[in-house]
Formats: C-alpha cells, structure tokens, sequence
C-alpha cells in the first residue's frame, strides 16, 4: 500500500476488498430512543364524605334513664339484710327465688334466712301457699311461703328501697306486731325500752337491727340480726 494513502481512501478500500460496508472514522452519533413514560391517572379524593345514616333502635335496646339509674343503684348497692325465722313446731317452709330455692322442714330452733340483697330483689314476700291456686311459686319472684292455716296468703312484704329496708303487712288476716327497741331517758339514765307496735295493712315501718316482726300471734319469729343500708 501507498504510505501517502490518507484514512478515508484506506477505509474505502479495505470496504471493496470486504465486499461490506464500514463505518466511517467520523464520530458516530447515537440516537436517543425516546422512553415511553409511564401514563399516571389522577385519583380524586373528596373533601367531604357523606356521613350514613344507621338506625340502631331495631338492635340495641333502650333504656330510659329512671330505669338505669335505678338498675346502677341495684347493682352496685351493698345492702344487706340478714333475718332469722322461728316457726312453730312442724311448720314447712318453702322458699322461691334466686338462691332461695330450696325446702325447709323445720321442728325447733330458729332458721338463718338467706342474706336479702338488692341486687338480687328488692322485695321478699311472706305468705301461705294456697293449694287451690296452681303455679304460685312462679308467680311470685322471691317468696318464702309458710305452711300453716294462721298465716294469711299475701300476709308480709320486705322492701328495699331509696329509705331503706321497710315492712309492711300486706292484708293478713292476724295481722303483724313488731317490736323495736328504743333508748329512752328513764330518771335521768338513758335505757333500752322495748316498743311493741301493731301494723296496719299497707302500713310501711323502717327496720332496723334487733327489731322482731311477730306474724299470726307467734307463729312465726323474725328478728333482724344483721341490717346494712348504703
């Protein structure tokens, strides 16, 4: 070859002798293929979302506040009332009620009642069970029936309530005493009296710790033993 031969014509030749083409010497310039650019879509959030309605009367229950208020008061109150019961000889007891189910037989000594709570019921009946009217023991929430003909059938009701724990006779046909102690000054000591009292049907009194409710001229003895109002 010519040493005088410049690039170019040596490329040219080096191309006819190949039989293909070359590239030039010249800087070649690459063309940039255009990136497709991912399409992005705008999400539309609103300001405000419309609130839905839900009616929640037909699931949840309602009370009104009289009535929880008195169910707080109920269920959360620590009265107590505790009551022993003398009856006399071979008189049957039964008692109906929450963790008063049970049968006594009872022929002498006295019989510690279950503890009255207002969590359990604020009221505790005392009467005689009336073989001529069927299901009384249902009927009735919390009763202590008395098997003994002097007792009347709805004859003394016990009731919690916002003043304490109270008696009253209910229509007995014998009717109820109760006595109570009273400090009275006697020559300038103060004493223990025992006051004996006649209740009346309807009539409520307000117990209190030592009082003796005396039921069909002693057939049956009650004598609180232990009271507690909060």
């Amino acid at each position: 070859f010519h040493q005088q031969m410049t690039a170019d014509e040596f490329l040219k030749l080096a191309e006819r002798l190949s039989g293909r083409p070359t590239t030039s010497g010249k800087k070649r310039s690459r063309s940039k293929s255009t990136e497709s650019q991912p399409t992005v879509t705008s999400l539309h959030v609103p300001t405000k979302i419309p609130a839905i309605a839900i009616d929640r009367a037909s699931n949840i229950p309602s009370i009104s506040l009289s009535q929880a208020m008195q169910y707080k008061k109920t269920s959360t109150n620590r009265s107590r009332l505790v009551i022993e019961m003398k009856v006399s000889n071979s008189t049957h007891l039964t008692m109906f009620g929450q963790n008063l189910n049970q049968d006594w037989s009872k022929t002498k000594g006295p019989l510690e009642l279950p503890t009255f709570r207002p969590e359990l019921s604020t009221k505790y009946k005392f009467g005689r069970m009336d073989s001529s009217t069927p299901n009384q023991d249902k009927e009735e929430p919390y009763k202590i029936f008395i098997d003994d003909q002097s007792i009347s059938r709805n004859h003394l009701e016990i009731r919690f309530d916002s003043n304490g724990w109270t008696v009253m006779d209910t229509g007995s046909t014998l009717g109820t005493v109760i006595t109570s102690t009273e400090i009275v000054e006697q020559e300038g000591e103060q004493q223990k009296v025992p006051i004996t009292t006649a209740l009346r049907g309807g009539e409520r009194r307000l117990l209190q710790q030592g009082d003796v409710i005396n039921l069909s001229d002693g057939i049956v003895l009650l004598t609180v033993l232990y009271l507690k109002f909060c």
